[in-house]
């Protein structure tokens, strides 16, 4: 019988290496709908929150602006499933509305970058487990096809208050 893979977990990637099984990076979050069992499973219980979370969102798209959110909770209050059902609304509605999800670890509460690390990696489509090389060259990539749309909206007038 050949041997097992080592286990794995939703939001990691685990390989084998030299010394025995590694982490090699993480998935990102999938973008299906949330299941059990192979059935959809509905989302209750976050309503309110979900809706100041879009009608927060719909402010930043009517006044050019930005919002950052934090979601915390004790484990298993659903703030996943809250900002999964956010990330599926906005996605829905406006496709091209740029979405940076960082997550936070306890283990990492001394590491105040961390979050941030996180969300942009993840808006740059940069994963840990690839060669250096690779992530660079993704990363000047990105920046030269983002960076003169991002001139152009830093550069634009913005009504001042009389």
């Amino acid at each position: 019988m050949p041997p097992r893979p080592p286990p794995t977990f939703p939001s990691t990637a685990l390989g084998e290496g030299p010394a025995g099984p590694e982490l090699w990076g993480e998935h990102e979050q999938a973008k299906a709908t949330r299941t059990v069992l192979g059935k959809p499973t509905p989302y209750v219980g976050r309503e309110i929150e979900l809706r100041m979370l879009e009608q927060a969102f719909d402010t930043c798209v009517e006044e050019p602006s930005s919002e950052v959110f934090l979601v915390t909770a004790q484990a298993g209050m659903g703030k996943s499933r809250l900002v999964h059902e956010f990330v599926r609304s906005i996605q829905r509605r406006s496709p091209e509305a740029a979405i940076w999800l960082g997550r936070a670890d306890s283990i990492r509460a001394g590491a105040p970058l961390h979050l941030l690390r996180h969300a942009l990696r993840s808006a740059l489509g940069l994963q840990s487990g690839k060669p250096l090389a690779v992530q660079h060259e993704k990363l000047r990539s990105r920046l030269s096809r983002d960076a003169f749309r991002w001139v152009q909206r830093l550069a634009r007038p913005r009504p001042y208050p009389a």
